[in-house]
């Protein structure tokens, strides 16, 4: 959570942020800003918990699903035509 609120400019513990039940919703970043925070995240969890590649994306696409910054950016829909 430090990691992920650093990348932002917020500080943490912040309880005053953290209180609030969408705290997670009032700061966002960029798809690269996220992809970014995933790699290193998948890192981290690999060299910490011994986890394999597979299992620590898996969690962390878990982690991103639920607490992660909002996008800024909107995503690109490709229409493919049959």
């Amino acid at each position: 959570m430090r990691e992920m609120f650093l990348r932002v400019g917020e500080d943490y513990p912040n309880k005053d942020f953290t209180s609030k039940d969408d705290w997670y919703t009032m700061r966002s970043w960029t798809i690269e800003e996220e992809g970014s925070f995933e790699k290193w995240m998948v890192a981290y969890l690999r060299k910490k918990l011994r986890w394999t590649k597979n299992r620590s994306e898996k969690e962390v696409g878990w982690f991103m699903l639920q607490w992660a910054w909002t996008n800024c950016q909107p995503m690109e829909i490709k229409v493919i035509k049959q």
